[in-house]
């Protein structure tokens, strides 16, 4: 169960200038939220002795299902699977920040130059409790027999336990120029960034998986616009339905 969450959020604007044309902005926002439902609930609604064991077939013709009932699972090793830490209580939250300067230029343009950044803490993951020790596969005997003398809990396989123990953390600096106004608008944008996580789960240094996420993009370059072609109507006669059918066109 989770207490009350403190998520404080401030923000504040600053025009240097004094007449609008150059302001400075910043913020500094926390926002909780609960875990994943597949994880969380797979973890909830298991039964606490909840196992998983794999039995090998012989050869053909193998197993039918009028003798799964009579199969001996007592010497397969089972893996304990969906199983929740009861003493983690922690909460996945991200921090958020910003800050830019704009300024207007002449020509009704405007450049904006941001620094955005944010870093998520307690994101669940899964742990492996009952992995082979490294170093064991060495030998002098090696294979899953011999791997399996080595695990802390010898009667059993994976032990997977869901943990909030991942964190990632995204900063990037954001260049913009727009111009929102007559017969010529654009939007343009170049963000180079770098977005950093835990990507994969290690039974015995989680931070050899520390680096960038698969969704990464360094740099991103976007560039739009649309003009508003001149109306023609009124030399074609200034009609209604004229007007209605060659003005107003635009080119994106």
């Amino acid at each position: 169960p989770l207490s009350f969450q403190w998520a404080p959020s401030v923000g504040f604007a600053y025009d240097l200038s004094g007449n609008g044309k150059t302001v400075v902005r910043g913020g500094f926002g926390t926002n909780y939220y609960i875990d994943p439902g597949q994880n969380a609930f797979s973890a909830i609604e298991a039964p606490p002795n909840f196992k998983v064991a794999t039995m090998w077939a012989p050869s053909w013709p193998g197993y039918t299902l009028s003798q799964i009932s009579s199969l001996d699972f007592s010497t397969a090793l089972p893996t304990v699977w969906g199983t929740a830490n009861p003493s983690d209580h922690h909460a996945p939250v991200t921090y958020s920040w910003n800050l830019a300067i704009s300024h207007a230029f002449p020509w009704s343009s405007k450049v904006e130059a941001n620094y955005v950044g944010n870093v998520s803490r307690n994101l669940v993951g899964y742990g492996i409790q009952n992995a082979v020790p490294e170093g064991s596969e060495s030998g002098p005997y090696y294979g899953t027999y011999y791997d399996q003398l080595y695990r802390p809990y010898a009667n059993y396989g994976d032990i997977d336990t869901h943990f909030h123990n991942l964190n990632s953390n995204y900063n990037a600096l954001q260049l913009s120029v727009t111009r929102q106004k007559g017969w010529l608008n654009y939007w343009g944008s170049y963000t180079f960034g770098k977005s950093l996580a835990y990507n994969a789960e290690d039974a015995f240094n989680i931070k050899r998986w520390y680096g960038p996420t698969p969704f990464d993009r360094s740099q991103i370059l976007s560039f739009s616009y649309y003009l508003t072609l001149p109306s023609a109507g009124k030399r074609l006669g200034n009609h209604a339905l004229v007007n209605g059918v060659v003005d107003g066109w635009h080119l994106s």
